[in-house]
């Protein structure tokens, strides 16, 4: 068992959510329990404690980074493609779908907005604002491209969940690429009429 002084308190919380990764990408939403992500840093539970307060604030800590890790990997790209909206919806259900147990994590109910931390939502605004400006083209104006992201967000995420499920064959679909294209290019023609 490691001791709290071979690592600083940066380090530690590094660690904590370095394995907190790990383990709910291994095992989804319900590793994320303090004692596996202890054992896993090397460290007692109260370590976990004792930096973030509660299991809650390491919630935030840790969707946070995956956040940003997304955030990462849609932006170092984007403004190299020619269609930045089809991109965008592409990679953004690549990542939902090849990494299920995150986004479940992401949207678990246990994130409240009206709990969170300013940084927090700050993470989260930015990468919902890459979405809307990757619409504002199509749409005009800033205040109907904010408005069509939110919904097509919403469409999107529903349908990457069903992906996830495994309830698309249900409906005669199997990737949800194609019906996340289509919804956005319908749904965009429209609002250009």
């Amino acid at each position: 068992m490691a001791r709290r002084s071979d690592h600083n308190n940066q380090e530690l919380r590094e660690l904590a959510i370095t394995n907190s990764l790990k383990l709910i990408a291994k095992n989804g939403n319900d590793a994320f329990k303090a004692r596996d992500i202890a054992r896993e840093m090397g460290y007692t539970v109260g370590t976990i404690y004792y930096l973030f307060g509660s299991m809650n604030d390491l919630r935030y800590h840790v969707a946070g980074r995956m956040l940003d890790d997304f955030y990462q990997v849609i932006e170092n790209e984007l403004g190299k493609k020619k269609n930045r909206l089809n991109y965008h919806i592409t990679k953004y259900v690549h990542l939902v779908t090849e990494h299920p147990n995150f986004s479940s994590f992401l949207y678990a109910q246990k994130l409240s907005p009206q709990k969170a931390p300013d940084w927090y939502m700050q993470k989260y605004r930015r990468h919902f604002s890459l979405f809307a400006d990757t619409i504002h083209s199509s749409v005009g104006n800033k205040a109907r491209a904010q408005k069509a992201a939110k919904y097509l967000w919403v469409y999107i995420h529903g349908i990457c969940t069903l992906y996830v499920q495994g309830k698309l064959p249900f409906l005669g679909e199997t990737r949800p690429e194609n019906m996340v294209k289509h919804l956005a290019n319908t749904y965009l023609d429209g609002l250009s009429r």
